[in-house]
């Protein structure tokens, strides 16, 4: 599965998409799970080479950037740019003397220049290679997770101990301050790896554009909670009614359950994922914050 999966990476076709496309192994046998310490992985120097963590920037112009998607046929991927716009912020590391893309955490709004109309699925791979005097580095804000792509995928434990058969839905936080809602809709596809000249099928857990896109207009913490605002209704997930005007008239209480566990996932390195529990009302929900180091 390895050598599958390396294969899969050089043409592309997981280019960047956490959470979305999947190279799970098809096997019925549940994936081994096990409950870590969140405090000793946080502490732990070998753990944290393989964390996801997120450090945000604030551009400072409009910033060319592009977005990679998957071709549904025929293998490879289609490359096309977009313009994120001054203000925009998003997650980003230091590469020697370059500031680059860390994940696809952008909205929906802000990537679909860049995503065809038809021909392609994935959550689309987010690109940018510019100076470290383009951007501002901020303070994370306080909707912003610290760690992962901000994707919190329905189940909780549940779909993890189920993982190769778990359909869930995800829920997005991203960078620029949007929750988006994707309902489960799997979609397997069969493609050509012309290295080895074979066919292999790979699948999408949802569709590219997103049920809602809403921009979170407030965001409270409080304890292991982060209460979202939005001025319009979310859809898919449990939120309050506060008031009936306005652009806090709905909260979304994202909770934090502080209890991370360690997987096996064929998708990440080292086969392992560690990912961390949350809920939303009476719906549990995991988001993935780390992988393996070696």
């Amino acid at each position: 599965m390895k050598k599958h999966l390396t294969t899969l990476l050089a043409i592309g076709l997981l280019a960047g998409s956490l959470g979305t496309l999947t190279a799970h192994a098809n096997s019925s046998e549940p994936p081994y799970v096990s409950p870590i310490s969140g405090s000793g992985w946080l502490h732990d120097t070998e753990s944290q080479l393989g964390s996801f963590h997120n450090t945000y920037y604030r551009l400072k112009n409009k910033t060319k950037a592009t977005i990679t998607m998957s071709k549904t046929s025929g293998g490879g991927t289609v490359t096309k740019p977009i313009t994120l716009p001054k203000g925009t912020i998003v997650a980003a590391k230091k590469d020697g003397k370059w500031l680059e893309a860390r994940y696809n955490t952008i909205s929906y709004g802000l990537k679909k220049k860049g995503i065809p109309t038809k021909g392609v699925a994935g959550d689309g791979d987010l690109a940018f290679k510019i100076k470290p005097t383009q951007a501002t580095k901020i303070t994370r804000p306080t909707y912003a997770p610290a760690y992962g792509t901000g994707a919190y995928l329905s189940g909780g434990l549940k779909a993890i101990e189920q993982l190769a058969t778990y359909k869930y839905n995800q829920v997005t936080v991203t960078s620029d301050g949007y929750l988006e809602y994707f309902p489960a809709a799997k979609k397997t596809f069969t493609s050509h790896n012309p290295f080895t000249d074979t066919d292999y099928t790979w699948s999408v857990m949802h569709a590219t554009k997103p049920t809602q896109s809403i921009k979170i207009t407030k965001a409270i913490k409080k304890g292991a909670t982060v209460n979202l605002f939005t001025k319009v209704k979310p859809i898919g997930i449990p939120s309050q009614r506060i008031a009936k005007s306005g652009k806090f008239q709905y909260k979304v209480a994202l909770k934090n359950r502080h209890q991370p566990y360690t997987y096996e996932d064929n998708s990440y390195a080292d086969d392992t994922a560690i990912a961390s529990t949350y809920s939303i009302g009476k719906m549990q929900f995991y988001t993935v914050i780390g992988g393996g180091f070696n």
